[in-house]
């Protein structure tokens, strides 16, 4: 072992891969072990082993990549368990779980999340359907070893197409875009529901500029991304820090996002670059506003946005300040959700709790409806009268009482008599004068109420004659 590393695979040649051209000595793959060149019956990746050997809120490496502007060159850093001095505070980060391989056993292969939107000057760009038969979203594939971003061909052709200035030109040999240097775009990215805006300069490649006052574009089009729709390059990477948590048994893999770019100073760093007549299209306000927007809804065919605060309140409040611009998140956003399963819908994440509590609800449902049907019949079987049973003489009635293991019969008091044969509702003739006028005896057995009314005294309208032993 090796400072704690079980296995480690080196590779002495690399080929087809065009390194020596880019000065570039090796590589390090950082995808996950499903995907690795080491096969799993020699051992784990490098990353692997290294953050196996950490505490669950270490585990983790993040990327900052930085920008040339001008003759400053940008700052970059690459961690593992610890994040670089541009994030204030780890809870200002945006946490959003990785999109697996395969959502049916929880397998990764890359970094890769759900795409909500593209907005390219207030406009948002049509996005084709996802290739990954489970996302009902696109799928961006983050990879620090691509320059630019790339997607479906139709989606690209038509950001560009929505370009009123800039003379945008596709090579028809090579289907590669180019703009005038000149052009600032203004493109905001929408990742779990959260906007980070993408610097103009990355838009607009001046390395790779023919000379003549043409860039190539910072957004390409490629139909062959590897289980995805979008690959998220050093176009996007430059300006959102990223740190990738590795998966723990209470936390799938998370990607955790946090915006180090504001519209506002994006611009006029763009300036100071390109120089002062540079081209911005109508509808382009690089406005800081955009770190405070919400989308309501990625599955939804029409888009939506919400703002967390006026223009005039973000600007009046320091809004070109990164740190600040952030800060808005941190009371909605925990802590490092290493907690994930327990906090975020539990039960889809796990099929098979759902199955079992399905199973136990329908046992004790059925079980309480016989329970309580057993219940009812034990009550109706107490009932003490049972009217209407004699269909020969409907005022007489027969009982078996369960508790005396007798056979009652019970017979009418004078003066009430059974609406209908076989039952019915119990009926009084109340009135004192039509009871003489039917010959019962009012004197006797039954109460004057006034009015010519009366009642009788025992109270019910049955009273029993008869028990036999069964």
């Amino acid at each position: 072992m090796i400072g704690g590393l079980r296995h480690v695979a080196l590779a002495d040649h690399l080929y087809g891969l065009g390194l020596a051209q880019l000065g570039i000595s090796g590589m390090l793959g950082l995808g996950f072990p499903s995907i690795a060149s080491i096969p799993p019956t020699q051992g784990l990746p490098v990353l692997t082993n290294v953050l196996d050997n950490l505490i669950d809120t270490d585990r983790f490496f993040a990327f900052r990549l930085g920008r040339d502007i001008g003759n400053v060159p940008g700052m970059s850093s690459f961690t593992i368990g610890q994040h670089d001095p541009i994030v204030p505070d780890p809870a200002m980060i945006h946490y959003i779980p990785v999109y697996p391989r395969d959502t049916q056993r929880n397998l990764y292969d890359y970094w890769k999340i759900p795409l909500d939107a593209l907005i390219v000057n207030q406009q948002f760009v049509p996005l084709s359907r996802s290739r990954v038969a489970t996302s009902r979203t696109p799928i961006c594939v983050f990879d620090s070893g691509t320059s630019l971003m790339v997607g479906p061909t139709s989606d690209v052709d038509a950001l560009y197409a929505s370009l009123t200035l800039g003379n945008p030109l596709k090579n028809p040999a090579t289907g590669q875009w180019t703009i005038d240097c000149s052009l600032a775009i203004d493109l905001t990215i929408i990742l779990g529901g959260r906007a980070y805006p993408i610097h103009p300069l990355d838009l607009a490649w001046d390395k790779m500029s023919d000379g003549n006052g043409r860039c190539t574009g910072g957004v390409q089009a490629n139909d062959k991304v590897i289980s995805g729709d979008w690959l998220f390059g050093d176009t996007v990477m430059r300006n959102i820090y990223t740190a990738h948590y590795a998966e723990t048994p209470r936390s799938p893999p998370l990607l955790g996002l946090f915006s180090i770019t504001t519209p506002s100073i994006s611009l006029r760093e763009f300036t100071l670059a390109r120089g002062p007549r540079f081209l911005l299209e109508p509808t382009a306000i690089f406005s800081d506003v955009a770190l405070h927007i919400s989308y309501a809804s990625p599955s939804s065919s029409t888009a939506h946005l919400s703002f967390h605060e006026s223009e005039e309140e973000a600007s009046s409040t320091g809004g070109n300040d990164i740190n600040h611009a952030n800060s808005t998140d941190a009371d909605n956003i925990n802590t490092i959700p290493l907690n994930f399963y327990d906090v975020n819908d539990t039960l889809s994440s796990n099929p098979k709790l759902v199955t079992i509590l399905l199973i136990l609800a329908t046992s004790l449902g059925f079980g309480a409806g016989v329970i309580l049907r057993l219940v009812i019949g034990f009550f109706l079987s107490r009932r003490r009268r049972r009217r209407g049973t004699n269909t020969h003489n409907p005022g007489l009635v027969q009982r078996d009482d369960r508790r005396s293991q007798t056979t009652q019969t019970w017979a009418l008091r004078p003066g009430w008599t059974v609406n209908g044969h076989g039952g019915g509702s119990i009926g009084s003739r109340r009135s004192a004068s039509s009871l003489v006028a039917a010959g019962v005896d009012t004197t006797n057995g039954w109460t004057n109420e006034g009015n010519g009314s009366v009642r009788p005294e025992h109270g019910g309208a049955w009273k029993q004659i008869e028990e036999v032993n069964r």
